[in-house]
Order: C-alpha cells, then structure tokens, then sequence
C-alpha cells in the first residue's frame, strides 16, 4: 500500500502506459540494430510502444498483462526528441493496440500530446547523422506480438 505522500506524487505526474514486443521478436530487433552498427541502441528490455502518455493521472486504470497485440512494421524514420537528437523510430501498424488506445482515453478521459495515435517502437532516442537510406524495413521481423501492458508515473522531461 503507498503513502498518501507517494499517492499525491503520482496524482500529479500524469500516467504513462506502453506495451513491449515479445522477448523473441525484442531480441530480433536488437540483432536487426546490432548488424546495422546503429548507434546507442535502446537495450532489449526497454524496447516497447507506447500506449497512454497522459498528463491527468488515470487512478483506475490498470494494465492488462493478458492482452496480445499482432503489430506490422511499417517503415522506419527519424524523428526529432525533446532535447532536439535524431530519434530512430519503427512505426507499427496494429489495429488492435490503436482499438486499445481509444478505449482507454475513452473510459478513462486520458490526456493525449498528439491529435493522432501514431504507434511506433523507438530504436534509439540518439542516432546523430547516422543514414537510414540503407536500412530495409524487410530485415526486421514481418509481424511482432506486442504484450506485457505496464503503467507508470508520467516522465514529462522525457528523452
């Protein structure tokens, strides 16, 4: 049981939810960045996509660590971070976590940074110049499972 003090804390940082892909598609991912020598690669166990990134904390949500999500990758890009690095990114299709995103924003009037859900697995948050060019999405696994849903208290200095 938390503290009232823990509980204020957390009311206030918002809620956080993401999902990761399997152990065996991560570690295809990692072997994917390993061959392609890209740099500062997100390790295996961090790897996920996010699900919530709410600013009003969600008390009553809880993570369903049952739940399967069959993902596609779609292309790989880089976008830019908060601290303004090249952030490598493989963005996903997979219509049951979008289905899973809307319920929870929905049930839980969630907060959302972005107008569009745009479900993706972030590679590495500092590629610097690194060229993409060469990377072909058809090297990374074809499907992904996207599981073990997990939530925690809202970061909002981020990467």
């Amino acid at each position: 049981m938390m503290s009232f003090k823990e509980y204020l804390m957390e009311a206030q940082a918002g809620t956080y939810a993401a999902v990761r892909p399997s152990k065996e598609d991560g570690d295809k991912i990692q072997k994917f960045m390993g061959l392609h020598n890209i740099p500062n690669p997100e390790p295996t166990d961090k790897l996920h996509a996010t699900l919530l990134y709410s600013r009003k904390h969600l008390p009553d949500y809880e993570p369903d660590t049952t739940l399967v999500h069959d993902a596609k990758i779609d292309s790989l890009e880089v976008w830019n971070t908060k601290s303004g690095k090249n952030c490598l990114v493989a963005k996903i299709t997979s219509p049951s976590l979008a289905n899973r995103y809307t319920k929870l924003m929905v049930e839980h009037g969630a907060t959302a940074e972005y107008s569009e859900f745009k479900p993706h697995i972030s590679l590495s948050y500092d590629i610097g110049n690194f060229d993409i060019s060469k990377l072909k999405v058809s090297q990374l696994p074809k499907s992904l499972k996207m599981t073990d849903e997990y939530k925690e208290a809202l970061d909002t200095n981020g990467k």
